[in-house]
């Protein structure tokens, strides 16, 4: 109790300042010392009040050595404050062996865990208040009622089973990869159909540009003229540009989304480090460098509601090895040392990997969920080896030769595939009612680069597959478009009424200069003319 008090006293001067989690491997580290000391000594003695003044007078000794180095800066002297508490601890070791009654040797045992016990509680009173202040759940601020409206709940059940609408960025589809390449990508469909999925093999986006791409998709319609004047009318959201802005934040706070909430569902927007949070979901999900980060609604720097200072954190253990002596010098925990939170960027192999991991939890949440899942995987860079390694520098279209980035993007695609496969196996096998499964590419791609060799982004056919489990859906067909995938599941699972539109596809003539410039494209055009070239 003495060394877990000396552990928790430390911990509580600095609450809020380090990484809580080091806090326990500290814990479990002193209690298997002191308990290794403790079992020597009553080896050696065979007396058990014996065995615990020995153990106790060394942890007493340690925590004064602490207390004196830290005083005395740390200096050369830290040698002769240990000279002095070995002393100091031998003397008190040398006393209890010397005392002959064993009444004694009880009655020190009791006084000594009495105050052990008393000094516990203390310690304990604020650790315990700040891990209680920092339950699930507890950091998490609500949206204004204006942004989030109180919307039902139910269970996930037969007839609201979870939903996974899951975006594997720059997947393009297998015939493609066939033509273009000479890959066969048919093991991961085959694994998909065996699993119960539909596979749309002649799917194409409408839009071969991830934001308007994922805009059409979830709000279940083309982008018009009446998108333009919205956005003309809002400011950038972080610098970024208004056309830009209008779109990511229909993304986030998307029809679907909002339909489904009607409906009972719980929404979890799960972001990639390419978008903005969402002000109507139930739970936003981030992945900071510190930690993954869960809240909802959004504040006025369109950042997210957590507070960061809950995440700028310390190392615990080194400022433990400081206040213990056993370090020469440390900075103050002072915000100097302090880890930076920032969200990991899209690029980072990192986010993809906590992704998947964070994906597979959401199986585990009683309510009926709708989740939107989006890994930017296998877009560049290409990083993975296919076992998951990350290999650097990472490849990509500036820095490798085609034939290199050719062989790495198809060791990372192999290795996206089995990490999405053992995704939703794992959902799969942790979810009471089998859940409804919508997995796409927002666009192909070339190498995991969104741009043709030309320079345009003309990557129309993409990945596709469906899982409605125990439903036959009419309108999935080997060409269905994304904007439709929504409406086949509420006409398919929910009975609404949204018939499914006519297929259209536009090039997006500057890119991310101009998003609501786009021309329509001629599919048919673009698949002889795609036919033509390798």
């Amino acid at each position: 109790m003495l060394a877990v008090c000396g552990i928790l006293f430390i911990f509580d001067s600095l609450i809020g300042k380090v990484i809580e989690q080091e806090v326990l491997i500290a814990l479990e580290g002193v209690i298997i010392g002191v308990g290794v000391v403790f079992l020597i000594a009553l080896v050696a003695s065979r007396n058990v009040d014996i065995s615990g003044a020995i153990a106790g007078a060394l942890v007493v000794a340690l925590i004064l050595f602490g207390a004196a180095a830290n005083l005395r800066g740390m200096d050369h002297s830290r040698v002769w404050i240990g000279l002095l508490c070995i002393v100091l601890a031998a003397m008190l070791i040398i006393t209890i062996l010397r005392v002959e009654h064993p009444t004694t040797l009880e009655r020190i045992a009791v006084v000594g865990n009495l105050i052990s016990t008393a000094l516990l509680v203390i310690a304990l009173w604020p650790t315990l208040n700040f891990y209680v202040a920092n339950l699930p759940g507890a950091h998490r601020a609500h949206a204004s009622e204006v942004e989030t409206a109180n919307h039902p709940t139910v269970l996930n059940s037969p007839k609201r089973p979870d939903i996974y609408y899951i975006v594997l960025d720059g997947y393009s589809g297998g015939e493609f990869l066939q033509h273009d390449f000479g890959y066969d990508n048919s093991p991961f469909t085959d694994a998909l159909a065996d699993r119960g999925f539909y596979v749309a093999y002649d799917s194409k986006t409408a839009y071969a540009i991830t934001v308007p791409s994922l805009f059409s998709t979830l709000n279940m319609r083309y982008i018009n003229d009446q998108d333009k004047r919205n956005a003309d009318k809002i400011a950038g959201i972080n610098g970024m540009p208004q056309d830009i802005s209008y779109l990511r934040t229909g993304i986030a706070d998307s029809f679907v989304s909002q339909e489904l909430q009607r409906r009972g569902y719980t929404y979890i927007f799960m972001l990639s480090g390419y978008d903005v949070p969402s002000r109507t979901a139930d739970m936003n999900i981030d992945f900071h460098r510190s930690g993954t980060v869960y809240y909802t609604g959004i504040d006025e720097q369109v950042t997210g509601t957590y507070d960061p200072a809950l995440f700028n954190k310390a190392r615990f253990l080194p400022a433990l090895f400081s206040a213990m002596g056993l370090r020469p010098s440390i900075e103050k925990i002072d915000g100097t040392r302090e880890i930076p939170d920032d969200p990991y960027d899209f690029r980072e192999p990192l986010r993809a990997l906590v992704t998947w991991d964070e994906a597979e939890k959401i199986a585990d949440y009683p309510q009926a969920t709708f989740t939107v899942i989006h890994i930017i995987k296998p877009h560049e860079p290409v990083i993975f080896d296919r076992e998951g390694h990350m290999v650097r520098p990472a490849a990509t279209t500036k820095n490798s030769t085609r034939e290199e980035l050719s062989r790495r993007f198809f060791e990372q695609l192999e290795f996206v595939n089995a990490r999405t496969l053992r995704m939703i196996d794992t959902i799969d096998a942790k979810s009471s009612v089998p859940p409804i499964f919508i997995i796409q590419g927002d666009h192909g791609s070339v190498y995991g680069n969104p741009r043709s060799k030309e320079g345009k982004r003309t990557n129309f056919g993409i990945l596709n597959a469906y899982r409605f489990p125990g439903r036959t859906c009419e309108g999935l067909t080997p060409d269905i478009i994304p904007i439709n995938s929504f409406r086949v599941l509420f006409q398919c699972v929910f009975g609404a009424p949204y018939p499914l539109l006519e297929s259209k596809y536009y090039n997006v003539v500057v890119g991310y200069g101009d998003l609501f410039r786009y021309a329509p494209m001629d599919i048919k055009a673009w698949e002889a003319e795609h036919e033509g070239e390798k």
